[in-house]
């Protein structure tokens, strides 16, 4: 089984920015829609599926965590 990294989660509460550090697996609890932006360095992964087969590439698998930020897209016109 792979060893995947930890993650490092920014997310948004109220205008200030929210840090938290999860397991890998957690992950798997994140809000994967089409309303809620989930970008790993710098990467937008839509799934925990996505968010595996980046972590498990040669670019990313030997880190220790991954910068994960979570942004919610609000609409407006």
């Amino acid at each position: 089984m792979a060893r995947y990294p930890k993650l490092k989660v920014t997310h948004w509460i109220d205008g200030q920015p929210d840090r938290d550090i999860f397991q890998f697996e957690q992950a798997r609890n994140f809000f994967f829609s089409h309303d809620v932006l989930v970008v790993v360095e710098g990467t937008i992964v839509r799934s925990y599926e996505e968010l595996m087969e980046l972590a498990a590439g040669a670019e990313h698998r030997d880190k220790e965590f991954l910068e994960v930020r979570m942004e919610t897209i609000i609409g407006g016109g």
